[in-house]
């Protein structure tokens, strides 16, 4: 849950792709050399290696290089001897363009984090570093697979896989298996991937992957270009998109599947063997820099202080924690100007960001955490806005659009009994906690692919207690950041969001927050952050009342 302090220093693997000469065109099949016990053997170990890929927190970054390839065609009627007309279609025009992306990868626990600035489009270099997204085929209608989105599908949903035989790829020899959801209904829901595997017929490393055309039967009759849409006139029905796509992998250091080259293909045909191939997209990936993301000292349990913090988070839940408090919000956001300017004499304008104002909003509730039966209620009433009298019934509006449920309870999700056997931990070296002296420091990340709580946080802990001090959630492994969303002035920079959460009010021993820090920052071409929004949240004037049983929490 918490966003914890990467490592300095980037692992480079400089991927060699002419070690490997693979090829989407070469390979031979060589037979079915493996039975029914072999196969279940090697898709387990294709499993657990994809599992254990997508249950740790990793960056990468890497330089892609994209080349697309396009046709264009004019429609020709001719007459045959019947009278009937039919439809040609000549080759008019050849097409070639490129561009080149710094490529950055997030593993965080459920999501698959994308980002791409483009450093130059056909040659051109871009010095605003601006994603253009200009040759990633159908970026914008949200219908391609990239190839970590494949391997994460495989690696958390219910597939099955049948062997096809042994076929070689280059030099490597590889056990092929097809895959589709175990339960796969008609019509094909979206999403619900089918293709091949190539794997190495020991390891279970993926060395291919590529998806069967009808993954996009949803899209074959959509926005069809007008030289192949239908012309009822003649009773000509329109031309089909078929798409095709095949991604190869390095193995990597550790048996991380990298990939160094995804090819996406287009044509359009109309079932009666026309077929007419429009674009082409190759992809290459090199260069590669992983940040793990992982501190170095891993947690062999039991361990004396998290056997202490799951014993306060057991007290946690078994206190029914009714009390009232004021909840203090303000948002100050930064206004900048953005302007261009010439570093070096001869080279293009660059973007520089000059702060222009502040401007500073505020909210004061009054905050109340109610337990009904099994279930909790959070209430909020809002007391003053902008240093005024909130004297409606309803609430003003919301200025935090980041905010945890039941933030009391925070530490339970990393640190209970229950959640401890479902995370791995990771000790740094103590800090100090404002207020209190050196607080024993844990990193948390799930150890297991999971819908339920797969997020990853830093945990500060009390040595002497077992009480959590402070939290910092990585907000990537959470649902609601929105990386992509930023504001207009941003365009084309990378956001990011620092997230804490103290526990400075003791009450019998229980730790009630005290505050919570946000920032939402975006970082630019040169690596500088800017700070677009800080939202402090403090909670003060704490009322406890009423004693009561356990509540459901986990």
């Amino acid at each position: 849950m918490l966003k914890g302090k990467y490592p300095r220093g980037w692992a480079v693997f400089l991927i060699l792709l002419s070690l490997f000469g693979i090829s989407a065109g070469q390979g031979g099949h060589q037979g079915n050399t493996a039975g029914p016990a072999d196969d279940a053997e090697l898709t387990g170990k294709i499993r657990s290696r994809l599992q254990s890929v997508f249950s740790s927190q990793a960056r990468y970054r890497c330089r892609e290089k994209v080349w697309q390839e396009e046709k264009t065609y004019e429609v020709v009627l001719t007459r045959l001897l019947t009278g009937e007309q039919r439809r040609r279609w000549d080759l008019r025009k050849e097409k070639s363009r490129e561009a080149t992306y710094d490529y950055r990868l997030t593993l965080r626990g459920k999501k698959i984090l994308e980002q791409r600035r483009a450093l130059s489009v056909d040659n051109e270099i871009l010095y605003e570093a601006k994603d253009t997204g200009t040759l990633i085929p159908y970026k914008e209608q949200n219908v391609f697979f990239g190839a970590w989105e494949v391997l994460g599908r495989l690696a958390r949903e219910d597939y099955e896989f049948h062997g096809e035989g042994v076929e070689r790829i280059g030099d490597l020899e590889a056990r092929v298996f097809r895959f589709a959801p175990r339960r796969l209904s008609e019509p094909r829901p979206r999403g619900a991937l089918t293709g091949r595997l190539w794997a190495h017929p020991e390891s279970g490393a993926v060395f291919r992957l590529s998806l069967d055309p009808e993954n996009w039967a949803f899209f074959e009759s959509v926005d069809i270009p007008k030289v192949f849409d239908a012309v009822p006139k003649f009773e000509h029905a329109a031309l089909k998109r078929a798409l095709s796509w095949t991604a190869d992998f390095n193995p990597g250091d550790g048996g991380l599947p990298l990939p160094w080259r995804l090819e996406v293909g287009e044509s359009y045909g109309d079932g009666r063997g026309e077929n007419l191939e429009t674009n082409h997209w190759e992809m290459i990936y090199d260069s590669y820099v992983l940040e793990p993301g992982l501190p170095v000292r891993p947690v062999s349990l039991p361990n004396a202080v998290l056997a202490k913090a799951g014993d306060y988070c057991e007290r946690l839940k078994s206190v029914a924690l009714n009390y009232i408090c004021d909840e203090r919000i303000v948002r100050t956001s930064y206004l900048y100007d953005v302007r261009r300017f010439v570093k070096l004499a001869g080279e293009l304008p660059r973007l520089r960001w000059e702060l222009k104002r502040t401007s500073t909003q505020e909210v004061v509730y009054d905050y109340q955490l109610i337990k009904k039966g099994d279930a909790l209620e959070e209430r909020r009433k809002a007391l003053k806005v902008d240093g005024r009298a909130w004297r409606r019934n309803d609430l003003p509006p919301n200025i935090l659009p980041y905010q945890a449920k039941y933030i009391v309870y925070g530490p339970v999700g990393f640190l209970s009994k229950y959640w401890q056997s479902r995370f791995d931990y990771f000790e740094e070296d103590p800090e100090k906690v404002s207020g209190g002296g050196p607080a024993a420091v844990f990193t948390s990340q799930p150890n297991e692919w999971r819908e339920e709580n797969c997020v990853y946080g830093r945990l500060w802990i009390d040595p002497a207690t077992g009480a959590v001090l402070r939290l910092a959630w990585d907000p990537e492994s959470i649902d609601f950041f929105h990386p992509e969303e930023v504001r207009k002035s941003f365009a084309g920079l990378i956001k990011q969001l620092v997230w804490t959460a103290e526990y400075g009010v003791e009450k019998n021993g229980i730790f009630f927050p005290s505050r919570q820090d946000i920032r939402e920052e975006y970082v630019g071409p040169a690596g500088e952050v800017i700070v677009g929004d800080i939202w402090t949240v403090t909670y003060e004037n704490y009322r406890f009342f009423n004693v009561g049983v356990d509540v459901a929490i986990k």
